[in-house]
């Protein structure tokens, strides 16, 4: 997805590791599943060798575990841009080049990226708080960044000619003095209309409500006269 350089703001290292965090939970509770079991099966035979050491201090489950957590930021950012982490305070990966990111740049930034950026006590990720723009080794590495992503509701506000309304087809406008048709359609929307009229004719009446009390206090300020409260009640009477 294309994004406006000019309009980015950067999201900084705190609300990013509070996604983070709250990703990790996510999936930490997801693997649950996977992670529970195998604690059981590890507490009756030891020697499985699905939870024994299989590389290192690591068995075979970690190895899954940790797969399945990178293919969920893989999966996540490259088809929606954000985890649910980030998209819960409306956070977005994108490339600086102003452009898609394709498949294996998301693979090299959350796998091979991260594992740079944790390795000496994660001074990769410290570097978001040195950098203008928030960027860690990961990012670096991909070309990206993290910015806000606000999706914009855009109100047109059109202001209608009804003396030039164009019916619908199958619509006949009715001439004046006609009363309304029986039919439902052209009731509805011969209503629709007076309906709107009324709402003109109220913002014209307190427009002049207004102008009137405006006058009143003009005056008295003229005349160097007091407000008595005969005149009060009569500018609160105008204005309601």
């Amino acid at each position: 997805m294309q994004t406006n350089t000019k309009d980015q703001v950067y999201a900084g290292f705190f609300v990013r590791l509070t996604a983070f965090l709250i990703d990790m939970i996510i999936v930490s509770v997801a693997l649950a599943v996977i992670r529970v079991p195998m604690w059981f099966v590890s507490l009756n035979n030891p020697d499985n060798v699905l939870v024994r050491n299989f590389i290192f201090q690591y068995s075979i489950v970690d190895i899954v575990c940790y797969l399945l957590t990178v293919l969920y930021f893989v999966l996540m950012t490259y088809y929606t841009g954000a985890t649910l982490g980030k998209k819960l305070f409306q956070l977005r990966v994108v490339s600086t080049e102003d452009r898609k990111m394709t498949f294996f740049e998301v693979l090299y930034r959350e796998s091979i990226g991260r594992f740079l950026s944790g390795v000496i006590m994660n001074l990769g990720y410290l570097l978001i708080l040195a950098q203008k723009e928030h960027r860690g080794i990961h990012d670096l590495l991909a070309d990206t960044s993290v910015i806000y992503y606000h999706e914009k509701k855009v109100y047109v506000h059109t202001q209608m000619n009804y003396r030039n309304m164009v019916p619908q087809p199958g619509y006949t406008v009715p001439p004046q003095g006609m009363r309304i048709h029986r039919h439902r359609r052209m009731q509805t929307a011969t209503a629709c209309h007076h309906r709107v009229m009324r709402i003109h004719r109220w913002h014209r009446r307190q427009t002049a409500c207004h102008r009137r009390a405006k006058r009143i206090c003009r005056r008295r300020c003229h005349r160097r006269q007091r407000f008595s409260r005969k005149t009060i009640r009569q500018i609160f009477k105008v204005i309601e």
